[in-house]
């Protein structure tokens, strides 16, 4: 399904975040799941975040300092967190997770044999800040045959458009085309690259287009964002293009090994606000509790928060026998 087919675009030690309430379809594909609800936001009134990982373990893992210069309401510095935990609602952790990956000796995927589909990527960019002389049309024209030609294209066809004050130009290719609306008063330059074939060579062509445009100085001089459109059959790359398409398997499949059980001591507070609660659950109104201490009961801090309910009638402390003291093989 799409969440699987997304935990794929994933670097190993990767986390995928989804906001609303995906919890159960996250522990089902990650080995690790954290849900983070913020209360008393603006507006919406609160906001949570679910977040999935194979390799990080949300309630252990190092924390990292993100270098940010702005408030925030709610990601502080390290030093100003007193607990990492404050925001965490839920938390799972699950070896049997989906594990999308290929067998070591399965067969190679059969070479299709006639053309079921034709799919289309259409990218939309936008150049500002342009260094390049636009007001000379061909002088434009040749520098984006040249950049899409570098970056492995190939140029079938070109044509233009002028306009007092803006152009239109079009580069017909056979892996697609691509056309610009140029206006040099706004040093800007509008594209439409649309590719059906060699999909995997757009990012390196709308980098060179941008480069060629004189835009790349500031990152922030341009963007672009994608749409799955349609595409062209009979195109001489289909086969290679549909083993590209869709998300690829390519992690061999292993046994993986069971995350190591962590010996961690519980914080005091965390111990003491848990077994108040616990003993707040017990639904009669009297009642007779026995608590395990150590050989030092006069230690026990379990058995000191549960005699302060006044519900308990009797609190029965059990302690080791008398000889049996540290280290003795009968201790535990």
């Amino acid at each position: 399904d799409i969440m699987q087919a997304l935990s794929l675009l994933l670097k190993p030690e990767g986390i995928l975040v989804k906001n609303e309430l995906y919890m159960e379809q996250m522990a089902e594909i990650f080995h690790y799941s954290l849900q983070i609800h913020y209360p008393y936001v603006p507006v919406i009134c609160s906001q949570c975040l679910i977040l999935g990982s194979h390799k990080i373990d949300f309630l252990y893992d190092t924390l990292t300092e993100h270098d940010y210069s702005t408030p925030n309401l709610y990601i502080r510095q390290l030093a100003d967190i007193d607990d990492r935990h404050e925001y965490v609602h839920d938390y799972r952790r699950n070896s049997t997770a989906i594990h999308l990956c290929k067998e070591e000796d399965a067969p190679e995927e059969p070479e299709p044999v006639d053309q079921k589909r034709s799919p289309g990527i259409l990218m939309i960019v936008e150049a500002e800040d342009a260094t390049l002389d636009l007001s000379d049309t061909d002088n434009v024209v040749q520098a984006l045959v040249t950049a899409l030609v570098d970056a492995g294209l190939t140029k079938v066809s070109t044509f233009t458009y002028e306009h007092p004050k803006r152009s239109l130009l079009g580069i017909v290719l056979e892996q697609g085309y691509i056309t610009a609306r140029v206006w040099p008063e706004h040093k800007y330059v509008g594209m439409d690259l649309h590719m059906w074939s060699s999909f995997d060579l757009q990012d390196a062509a709308k980098a060179a287009l941008v480069k060629a445009l004189g835009s790349d100085a500031n990152e922030e001089s341009s963007s672009q964002y994608r749409i799955v459109a349609g595409g062209m059959f009979g195109t001489p790359t289909w086969k290679e293009d549909t083993k590209k398409c869709g998300p690829i398997v390519t992690e061999t499949c292993e046994t993986p090994a069971e995350p190591p059980v962590r010996a961690t001591v519980m914080e005091t507070k965390i111990h003491t606000s848990v077994l108040e609660e616990a003993i707040q659950l017990i639904p009669e109104e009297s009642y007779t509790i026995a608590v395990v201490c150590g050989s030092d009961a006069s230690a026990c801090t379990s058995l000191d928060i549960v005699r302060k309910d006044k519900t308990a009638t009797k609190v029965l402390p059990l302690t080791p026998c008398e000889g049996i003291s540290d280290g003795h093989s009968y201790e535990e």
